[in-house]
């Protein structure tokens, strides 16, 4: 194919690119859930109800996690919440929903905080970007999830000449 036939054939494609629809954004009762969503982790981690948890994400879940292996699988995930301490605490403030159809992405920021054995509390900040997926029965769940934790940077060396 000659040059002026590959210039056709893009230009031909840009154009047809241009009349293309936008992708309709979310109805607004569906960022509302997808929202809902972390509100709604938070209180079953928080009352360590497991199977409230296990509502709130798909079969095939896939969270990563700062320093850890994957975490596949509703059992999984249950498991690992399981092991947090039982006065674990989580505070969501999601940043920004979007998506389509039946598949949404979010990007939060959370505040966890637990007890020390000398009765003071930890506290830790981290960023996630989840994808949710609607269900049949119109539910959405997470399905996909990275969190990358917020720590200060660490000290540079000290110079010991």
């Amino acid at each position: 194919m000659g040059w002026y036939h590959k210039i056709t054939v893009v230009a031909a494609l840009v154009a047809l690119a241009g009349c293309q629809k936008a992708a309709p954004e979310l109805a607004a009762s569906d960022v509302a859930a997808v929202k809902a969503n972390y509100t709604d982790w938070a209180a079953a981690v928080a009352n360590r109800d497991f199977s409230a948890v296990a509502k709130l994400v798909t079969a095939d879940i896939w969270a990563f996690q700062p320093d850890q292996p994957a975490i596949v699988g509703r059992e999984a995930i249950v498991a690992w919440t399981k092991t947090w301490p039982p006065d674990f605490r989580q505070t969501w403030v999601v940043d920004e929903v979007g998506g389509y159809l039946d598949l949404a992405f979010s990007r939060a920021t959370v505040t966890e905080s637990w007890a020390l054995p000398d009765g003071k509390r930890e506290t830790e900040q981290a960023v996630c970007v989840s994808i949710h997926r609607r269900q049949p029965d119109g539910t959405w769940q997470f399905s996909r999830s990275i969190s990358h934790a917020l720590k200060p940077p660490p000290a540079p060396p000290t110079d010991k000449r």
